[in-house]
């Protein structure tokens, strides 16, 4: 998971799913595995068209860009150059990554893509918009994470089946005590190489910051 393309906010955590073990092409977690990258630039453009965003609920809005940021940056120094799925790098190294974020919920750069489609829905445009994005958002990754549960049980076997007993998908499962300093794990990548993997993010949210920014300065 942690492959990266252009698609605003899309940010993809797998690669195609063609060939994938044991699960057909033709599925509809895979239908929405590769429809995806529409989600997040059809709310920002409908953000674009509504009346305007509250400003009560900017500080709320940054808090969900800070969070698309950190938690996808947190995100790749663990995962390193390899998605989870479907990576040719990952069925040969069979490594299943399950430290920093990864230790908490298994898709946190789906909760970061999330967490920066309503964010920037608040930034650009009315909070009920924001809203529906959130639980439509929430849905498709639901249903994506189901269906990538099969092609990773598949690919890591055992190993898997136990991870995701103690680690939910996008939702940390309550726990008696929290996880260990231990769980969290070293980085695999340097801040410099992280930068470099993220860059199209981190231009990302810059465009959404300014262009949040440009709205409101207009409006007034």
């Amino acid at each position: 998971m942690g492959n990266d393309t252009a698609a605003p906010l899309a940010t993809p955590e797998t690669e195609s799913p063609d060939a994938q073990p044991g699960k057909p092409d033709g599925s509809f977690g895979a239908w929405m595995f590769n429809k995806r990258g529409l989600v997040h630039p059809v709310f920002v453009v409908a953000a674009l068209l509504t009346a305007g965003p509250d400003p009560e609920l900017r500080t709320l809005a940054l808090v969900l860009m800070a969070v698309y940021v950190f938690l996808r940056l947190w995100a790749a120094s663990h995962i390193g150059g390899a998605a989870r799925v479907h990576s040719k790098k990952s069925r040969k190294k069979r490594t299943l990554i399950t430290t920093g974020p990864f230790s908490i919920v298994r898709n946190p750069l789906y909760v970061a893509n999330a967490a920066g489609l309503v964010g920037s829905c608040l930034l650009l445009g009315t909070p009920w918009l924001a809203a529906v994005s959130a639980v439509v958002v929430v849905i498709w990754y639901v249903v994506i994470v189901g269906w990538e549960a099969g092609v990773l049980e598949d690919l890591y076997g055992d190993e898997y089946v136990e991870y995701r007993k103690r680690v939910g998908g996008m939702f940390p499962r309550p726990r008696l005590r929290l996880p260990a300093f231990a769980d969290l794990g070293q980085a695999n990548l340097s801040l410099k190489k992280v930068l470099r993997k993220e860059r199209g993010m981190l231009m990302i949210a810059a465009f959404m910051l300014a262009l949040g920014w440009l709205r409101v300065y207009l409006a007034s």
